[in-house]
């Protein structure tokens, strides 16, 4: 097998991470945070987190960077494949 068909093929079986807010607010619920004080520290308004934590949208990368920050965890813990 040509190494371009390995890759494609390697491509193919990839599953893309999927975003999961839930477990945002589950770390919120554990360090009795609440939604607006996450969004002050990391300079979101309230309803911009709250479009998040709905799965309305998927914040950018320096967003889960800075929310994996202040609830103490690293950003891949907020995406799963599935």
């Amino acid at each position: 097998m040509a190494k371009k068909d390995k890759v494609l093929e390697h491509r193919e079986n990839l599953k893309p991470y999927r975003f999961k807010p839930e477990l945002i607010q589950k770390l919120l619920d554990e360090k009795l945070m609440n939604v607006a004080t996450l969004a002050g520290i990391i300079g979101m308004n309230h309803a911009g987190m709250a479009k998040i934590l709905r799965g309305e949208c998927i914040p950018m990368a320096d967003k889960v960077g800075k929310i994996a920050a202040v609830l103490e965890v690293k950003p891949g813990y907020f995406f799963d494949r599935d």
